[in-house]
């Protein structure tokens, strides 16, 4: 057994530990109950057989929804996450092959036993929920690994670097790896993944399925073109938003803000910020009333709700050094786009996007206020990808038992 997953094996323990506390304060907050601490203990129970696929939470779901209800079309799925929110989300695709909860711990043993209650079939990881003991158990069995849309930055290919034989173990073992880019292609190589395991690049997020459920009431009949929205922000992208905001607003009173941070357990923090800078504010999570100039949405699972309502959104990650986010969602919801420099990770995304929707790349902070006015003027139809998926869709039928 190599060092990494001797330590691994070793710290469990702690980690069990750390999950059960993690969930005991959510339930005395009331974010989750005693049933989801049961559920993340062993994690759900389904009649199979069934495809185990995991996915961290909404985003990733929203990606690769389309191959799943391909894939649903023939089998059932089990899809276990790692937030409620990404449960809530699968929920609401009601689809009947498909059953959901949360993800069991990462310990081999019981591994092998959610495997066998459920009738795993196989496993299918989202972009990049790399858990050793769960990807070994199922080699172990001789069950197929398909990593779909996956990921590997160049930082956590050089983590995964140190130690080459777990590497190698993992990434050698998997049955298909679809990746959403040639540059994840190249790392996954390198950590060990047969070329012929590769299969042809395509990001899948390119397939997001707009969310079409009913506007909450509180949210109909508003005018897109008074609302500006900076979606999935990271420290301090909130203070440029509501500094460009403040100049637009100087000029037309009727304009509104929604910040929705990538993490909204910062809400508090971006409230407080809003409130310095001489703005009302109110917040999603308190179930404020949407009649400020700056609306904290500080929720998770509601990101298509700001982008159906917003007549331009700022896409967050990219006026810091986080490589962007997806640019199709807000695309796909006819929401034209800001973004800064930093889309390392989209790229070719945004080169698609931009090909047939409004999309402005702004240098800096500075350059936002001018953007957004631009952008409110523009009301594009939503953008849809003329990628089929087909390829992914076969590759997925090829190796699924």
């Amino acid at each position: 057994m190599d060092i990494l997953l001797l330590l691994y094996r070793l710290l469990s323990p702690i980690l069990v530990l750390l999950v059960i506390l993690r969930t005991v304060i959510a339930i005395a907050q009331g974010r989750e109950s005693f049933a989801d601490l049961k559920e993340r203990l062993t994690g759900p129970n389904a009649s199979g057989p069934r495809v185990w696929v995991h996915a961290a939470s909404v985003g990733e779901l929203n990606a690769v929804r389309a191959a799943l209800e391909h894939v649903a079309q023939t089998r059932k799925l089990l899809v276990t996450t790692t937030t409620t929110t990404g449960r809530e989300t699968v929920e609401r695709w009601q689809n009947p092959n498909i059953a959901c909860g949360l993800a069991p711990l990462d310990l081999g043993w019981l591994t092998h036993w959610f495997v066998a209650r459920n009738g795993i079939t196989a496993l299918i990881i989202v972009e990049n929920e790399l858990w050793p003991a769960r990807i070994l158990s199922l080699h172990d069995r001789r069950l197929p690994v398909l990593m779909l849309n996956a990921r590997m930055s160049d930082a956590t290919m050089r983590t995964w670097s140190r130690f080459p034989d777990t590497a190698r173990r993992i990434f050698s073992g998997m049955a298909a790896i679809l990746p959403q880019d040639a540059q994840s292609a190249d790392r996954f190589e390198l950590l060990g993944a047969a070329r012929d395991k590769l299969a042809e690049v395509i990001n899948l997020k390119a397939l997001y399925l707009p969310v079409d459920t009913p506007l909450p009431t509180a949210f109909t009949g508003l005018n897109r073109r008074k609302i500006l929205l900076a979606a999935a922000t990271h420290d301090p992208e909130e203070r440029y938003a509501l500094k460009a905001f403040q100049a637009l607003h100087a000029t037309d009173e009727t304009l509104q803000l929604i910040i929705a941070p990538r993490h909204p357990d910062r809400g508090a923090t971006i409230a407080e910020l809003a409130a310095e800078i001489g703005f009302d504010v109110s917040r999603r999570s308190q179930k404020d009333p949407f009649d400020t100039p700056v609306y904290i949405a500080d929720t998770m699972g509601e990101m298509h709700i700001w982008y159906r309502i917003a007549g331009a959104a700022f896409v967050g990650g990219s006026l810091v050094n986080k490589g962007g986010h997806t640019p199709y969602e807000p695309a796909a919801h006819g929401c034209p786009i800001v973004h800064g420099p930093s889309i390392s990770n989209f790229i070719d995304s945004y080169a698609d996007v931009a090909s047939q929707f409004p999309v402005w790349a702004i240098d800096g902070p500075k350059e936002l206020s001018d953007a957004w006015a631009h952008a409110l003027d523009r009301t594009p139809e939503p953008y849809r990808s003329d990628q089929s998926g087909q390829a992914v869709f076969d590759v997925l039928d090829h190796h699924l038992r």
